[in-house]
């Protein structure tokens, strides 16, 4: 399984960045624990790419905490404020 970021932001050029092994586990455990949080809108601030071992692709959006796939029903991932902008910037 392959997890694919790209940056969205005004801030960050387009770029793109595959997760480890680790982290990819880590952000496995935090989406089966997201609790919903009903209809959101917002500029997304990353998307995300999932590759699936069957050749499957998965799209996310997030901002914040947030995360969402096919529409607009939002997802809180509970961890620290902006986990996924940690992931994004410990990519070094």
């Amino acid at each position: 399984m392959v997890y694919k970021f790209v940056s969205n932001s005004i801030n960050h050029k387009q770029d793109s960045l595959t997760l480890n092994k680790v982290q990819v586990n880590q952000l496995v455990r935090k989406w089966n624990n997201t609790v919903p949080i009903g209809l959101v809108k917002y500029i997304p601030e990353y998307s995300l790419t999932v590759r699936m071992i069957n050749n499957k692709t998965r799209h996310f959006r997030t901002s914040g905490n947030i995360i969402k796939e096919n529409n607009d029903c939002g997802y809180k991932i509970i961890c620290p404020k902006n986990y996924i902008k940690t992931l994004w910037n410990e990519r070094k």
